[in-house]
């Protein structure tokens, strides 16, 4: 962590990259929410949650976002792309 800003990439989030380090991560983020991100961060579900969107914002495409975090579905991904536009103030029909 450098100024508040977690170093993790979706490449070091691959459970298959060869620098995959979840407990760093785990630790990093907990850290993050304590001193940086209280009120934000509450749990890692909230995180994992705020993550996917942001990687959604940097436009990637939604199935790298489903298959870095293991999502079931595309529809949960569509689903924040939703919230998204909305945010944004883009009008998309789904």
């Amino acid at each position: 962590m450098q100024n508040g800003k977690l170093n993790i990439s979706p490449t070091s989030v691959n459970p298959q990259a060869k620098n995959h380090k979840p407990k760093l991560h785990y630790l990093e983020i907990t850290e993050l929410r304590v001193n940086h991100y209280s009120n934000k961060l509450k749990s890692l579900y909230y995180l994992r949650h705020y993550y996917d969107t942001h990687l959604l914002e940097i436009r990637q495409d939604t199935r790298t976002i489903q298959e870095l975090l293991v999502q079931n579905s595309v529809k949960t991904i569509m689903i924040y792309t939703h919230v998204l536009n909305r945010k944004l103030g883009v009008n998309i029909a789904i």
